[in-house]
């Protein structure tokens, strides 16, 4: 009880901070605007990458969603979360990316084949970099795995697995019913559980596919740039504390290795959109939307 407590206070905390400073931004303050921007930035772009799974198409959706959030700031009625909302705008918005999704989707059986032929190679580097390079190589092997999904499924799992959001909230962003929203969960957990159980090493020894075999030819590739790791955004401290406890822990129950596997890849730490925003606030248009001075 005492947990659930503390959540909903700092979610009504939360939810009062929003409000606050979307009056303000309304009321033509630019700094409140800014930091609205700057405490949202990260989800809407993890969201899109997770989505669209592309460093640069997700840079582009983000900041054109944020571009529909502020100039329909005024539209939002309260009567929900504003994180909610926003995340409504996104999914609308990336949906209506029909050609990106479409040009970025696999499915498993060719990705567990790519997998499956890309050479053997050992990384010849210090212990320190190559934790790393096998750390941006996990995080490209789960971003390939999610462009797997169906976008509905895809986007049911990255709102619950790495959100944390439940069935009721994710159906009202999804537009769809509870049931139907945890029916996609459901399939989507079902499809990835599938996929690591049989392929991936970490999962079942058995398996023979091993991140540190795998990343010196997606470097070759040109798929990692070790010179710029732009998915793996954590501590190396945090990556060992956890992955050396949860990996032994993991059992053949889909759900379980799914989320223990997902949960870790959370926020990514979005481009800065504030400077493009504070270029283009000073536009008159926009300030005759905002009401700005």
């Amino acid at each position: 009880m005492g947990f659930t407590l503390t959540s909903n206070l700092t979610k009504a905390k939360c939810h009062q901070e929003d409000f606050l400073l979307i009056e303000h931004s309304l009321n033509g303050d630019r700094v409140a605007l800014e930091n609205l921007i700057e405490k949202y930035q990260n989800y809407i772009f993890t969201l899109c990458l997770k989505m669209l799974g592309h460093y640069e198409d997700a840079e582009d959706a983000a900041q054109e969603i944020l571009v529909k959030v502020i100039t329909n700031l005024s539209t939002f009625k309260q009567n929900s979360s504003f994180k909610t909302w926003v995340f409504r705008i996104a999914k609308n918005h990336i949906y209506s990316m029909a050609n990106t999704l479409q040009r970025n989707k696999m499915n498993f059986e060719s990705y567990s084949q790519s997998i499956k032929n890309s050479p053997d190679i050992s990384l010849d580097c210090s212990e320190a970099r190559a934790s790393l390079l096998l750390e941006e190589t996990r995080c490209h092997c789960l971003m390939g795995m999610l462009m797997c999904l169906d976008e509905t499924q895809r986007f049911s799992f990255i709102l619950t697995e790495m959100f944390g959001l439940n069935s009721i909230q994710g159906a009202e962003i999804m537009e769809i019913t509870p049931a139907a929203y945890r029916k996609k969960l459901s399939r989507a957990r079902m499809k990835l559980g599938n996929f690591l159980n049989e392929n991936c090493g970490l999962i079942d020894p058995n398996n023979s596919c091993r991140c540190y075999n795998k990343t010196k030819g997606l470097i070759n590739l040109g798929l990692i740039n070790p010179d710029d790791l732009v998915l793996n955004q954590r501590s190396l401290s945090y990556l060992k504390e956890i992955t050396r406890t949860k990996v032994k822990k993991f059992s053949k129950w889909y759900d379980r290795s799914c989320y223990e596997f997902f949960a870790k890849d959370f926020l990514h730490q979005s481009p800065d959109f504030r400077n493009y925003f504070r270029s283009i606030l000073s536009s008159s248009e926009l300030k005759n939307i905002m009401k700005f001075n």
